[in-house]
């Protein structure tokens, strides 16, 4: 599967997380990211984001994560989604996003989205009261 990857949150968390996530693994040229600095800009906003959907478009969907769902950033998301074809994550952490730079290219767009949803959820732990997440 050719799955793209867009990023986009407030300031510029979606930038700066893909900053560590090259620190860790090395160069990721497979996010592209939308910093939403101004959100009395958002017509501007959506369209970088219509520009980057396009060009994460890679023939098998594309991915969009954003940090807080019912946000301006996952707001400007809602209209551009298409079910199978250009789907969205809201709320994303490191361990996922690391894990999705791994396997990306051996899920379609639906199985990564059900993947990475349980993933984000397993790898947030409590480690002093080992509590699971619900």
């Amino acid at each position: 599967m050719n799955i793209g990857i867009v990023l986009i949150s407030h300031a510029t968390l979606a930038s700066e997380i893909k900053k560590v996530i090259e620190f860790i693994r090395g160069e990721e040229s497979s996010f592209l990211c939308v910093d939403v600095e101004d959100s009395d800009h958002t017509e501007g906003i959506r369209k970088e984001l219509e520009k980057a959907i396009k060009e994460a478009q890679r023939g098998d969907g594309v991915l969009i994560l954003s940090d807080l769902f019912g946000a301006t950033p996952s707001n400007l998301c809602l209209g551009l989604l298409k079910k199978g074809e250009v789907e969205l994550i809201s709320g994303y952490n490191l361990p996922m996003l690391l894990k999705l730079s791994q396997i990306q290219q051996n899920l379609s767009l639906e199985e990564l989205l059900l993947f990475l949803t349980e993933y984000g959820r397993k790898h947030i732990f409590c480690p002093t009261r080992q509590c699971p997440t619900p």
